[in-house]
């Protein structure tokens, strides 16, 4: 198990379109024992469960379908206030991103790797405590 991962026992909600990057990403969060919940876009994730099920998720901002990313966000949040959310940044519209997500989610890179992923989902799941 990777000495920094984002909790043993957590439980992730990933909402990602591509499936070789969700998988990916899926099975490196299972490896370091949080269980996993996949989605491609914002209405699959929706259908899954309820945000109330998730101690963090993590997604895309620019998610297909007509709900994006932070909307999703918003939609987790309002269910379960609180909840962690980091959204994949892209780095052409950071500046637009964030004043959007401003004190709502956590933003990542979208060129994020495997490690960086795991901790920030730590971190703020140690902020909502």
């Amino acid at each position: 198990m990777p000495s920094d991962d984002p909790g043993p026992g957590s439980r992730v909600l990933i909402v990602i379109s591509d499936m070789q990057v969700r998988t990916t990403v899926a099975d490196y969060l299972r490896e370091c024992g949080s269980t996993v919940v996949e989605a491609r876009d914002a209405e699959e994730a929706l259908k899954l469960k309820r945000p109330t099920d998730y101690d963090a998720a993590f997604m895309e901002l620019d998610i297909p379908g007509p709900m994006d990313g932070f909307s999703l966000a918003q939609a987790i949040r309002r269910e379960r206030p609180g909840t962690p959310v980091v959204l994949t940044l892209d780095a052409d519209h950071a500046e637009r991103d964030a004043v959007k997500l401003s004190n709502v989610v956590r933003g990542l890179d979208r060129s994020f790797n495997q490690l960086a992923l795991a901790q920030r989902l730590r971190r703020v799941r140690a902020a909502r405590r």
